[in-house]
């Protein structure tokens, strides 16, 4: 596998404006389980448990699954999931996330699933415990672009979601996520381009 140095600029926006997520591609690859924790190993480093990782387990998941509740799978669009209160009194339902951009919210939220349970990878890329510094607009447009990025339209892919209840046995990267924002850990197989991503998220306040 020979790991790319240069992302499209979207993924160095996203880490500016506070994006939890970190990335590392291969080109040259193939969709065997060594190459998936070969992969995961290079974007961890020393820190890695492999027998962990592989006891831990994965499961191939598909695109619904994997963006989760805070996106529409079909139109990619974020959505602000939960139910939320105007200041001029409306309540909203999963509004659409950049409608949020022209209305004072006073309050709402959601029930946020239990760390290590899989998928959500939109939740956890639009929220991180402090926030991204960008707008809504802006958000989804990274969103997009990195998305378009890792899940080309049309172009055939296998997700692997290495989320676990265990994932702190793995690195202690993921120790920090399991109190409570939640530990992510995902590879895609893109065989048309030979192209393998390993991408990760675990942060707390």
């Amino acid at each position: 596998m020979r790991r790319l140095d240069k992302l499209p600029p979207a993924f160095k926006r996203y880490a500016k404006v506070g994006g939890a997520f970190d990335f590392a591609v291969f080109d040259e690859a193939g969709d065997s389980e060594a190459e998936s924790v070969e992969a995961i190993r290079r974007l961890l480093g020393d820190d890695l448990d492999e027998t962990a990782l592989r006891a831990a387990g994965h499961r191939r998941i598909r695109l619904a699954e994997f963006l989760g509740a805070h996106c529409h799978p079909e139109s990619r669009k974020l959505i602000k999931r939960g139910t939320w209160r105007t200041t001029d009194g409306q309540e909203l339902v999963d509004p659409p996330f950049k409608k949020v951009e022209r209305l004072v919210l006073s309050g709402g939220g959601y029930a946020i699933p239990l760390p290590g349970e899989g998928g959500q990878f939109a939740r956890a890329f639009v929220e991180p415990p402090y926030g991204l510094d960008a707008s809504p607009h802006e958000i989804q447009e990274l969103f997009g672009e990195i998305l378009g990025f890792l899940l080309p339209p049309d172009e055939p892919h296998g997700i692997l979601d290495w989320a676990s209840p265990r994932l702190a046995e793995v690195s202690p990267r993921f120790e920090a996520g399991m109190e409570w924002w939640g530990a992510f850990l995902f590879t895609i197989h893109q065989p048309e381009r030979g192209r393998l991503i390993a991408f990760a998220a675990s942060t707390t306040d």
